[in-house]
């Protein structure tokens, strides 16, 4: 019940960047990317995978373009994520935790969607640009990503004290 409310404020959300953001900004924070984020930092690496593929795979279908990097980087992505809040060097809850992951995995992402369009579509940009505009892709995340996650986590603390479910 409660991953399910999450999973549907993520939809809202991804429903919001697909149309309405990206008619007003030439850039919109990457929710895939965010759930992706969250589910690894909550429910571990298979969450994370699990996440980052559906999210990538929406996400490809959505985009109309190169199919199938978004479901590699964003499960890559959720795989590691998963992986190093299973080994202990993240928390779930902790903010700190949230601004070091959201923020390489927006460089991880931005760095895997140049190395596929050098590969295959002669696509030679600037590194420093790049750079500069995976920056601006970070900023955007962690505006949205660090109130979302709070938002979430006060979600989930409600339903579960509105379910009289005990913490694992």
């Amino acid at each position: 019940m409660i991953s399910i409310a999450q999973i549907a404020v993520f939809f809202f959300l991804f429903i919001l960047q697909t149309s309405v953001l990206r008619m007003y900004a030439s850039i919109a924070p990457d929710t895939a990317l965010l759930a992706t984020i969250w589910f690894a930092l909550r429910h571990g690496r298979y969450g994370g995978v699990d996440s980052g593929v559906l999210g990538g795979l929406l996400q490809d279908v959505a985009s109309f373009g190169m199919m199938g990097i978004n479901l590699l980087s964003k499960g890559l992505i959720g795989l590691l994520a998963g992986w190093l809040k299973e080994s202990h060097l993240l928390e779930w809850n902790n903010p700190g935790s949230w601004i070091i992951t959201i923020s390489a995995a927006t460089f991880i992402n931005g760095l895997i969607f140049r190395n596929y369009a050098m590969s295959f579509f002669d696509y030679h940009p600037g590194f420093l640009s790049d750079i500069g505009q995976m920056i601006l892709q970070a900023l955007y995340n962690l505006a949205v990503g660090l109130p979302l996650f709070s938002f979430l986590i006060a979600l989930e603390t409600r339903l579960r004290r509105l379910l009289n479910i005990r913490d694992a």
